[in-house]
């Protein structure tokens, strides 16, 4: 079944793909818990799929101080190597993955997964 739902899923991300290079910044910990950067790394190109609300429902949610950003969904392969806090440039705008998921079917672990879902919020930083 899940051999299933991964084909359903290169499927879904077929019908509107993007082609997108994630950057991941790199931190560090220090012995307090405070957190620097060390770097940034971009990921290899990974085909996703990029949902967004309509542009009048989301500045209607904004202004209404429902969502503070703009925020898109993103559905990827069960391989897909992105993580939360992974930055990415889409149709002009930068985001920033939010939370980023497993699906799974019958267990919790990779070989069970499916695919990831998760959100991106628009930020003003630079990748």
């Amino acid at each position: 079944m899940v051999v299933e739902f991964r084909r359903d899923t290169d499927e879904i991300i077929a019908v509107n793909p993007v082609s997108i290079s994630f950057v991941r910044i790199l931190r560090e910990k220090d012995s307090y818990g405070n957190e620097r950067v060390i770097g940034k790394i971009t990921i290899d190109t990974q085909d996703v799929r990029i949902a967004e609300i309509s542009h009048n429902e989301s500045e209607r949610l904004m202004e209404q101080g429902v969502l503070p950003v703009h925020v898109v969904n993103i559905t990827a392969k069960y391989d897909a190597d992105i993580i939360a806090g992974d930055r990415f440039a889409y149709m002009g705008s930068n985001y920033e993955i939010a939370f980023i998921r497993p699906i799974t079917y019958g267990g919790q672990d990779e070989e069970h997964t499916y695919k990831k879902s998760g959100k991106a919020r628009a930020i003003s930083e630079e990748l």
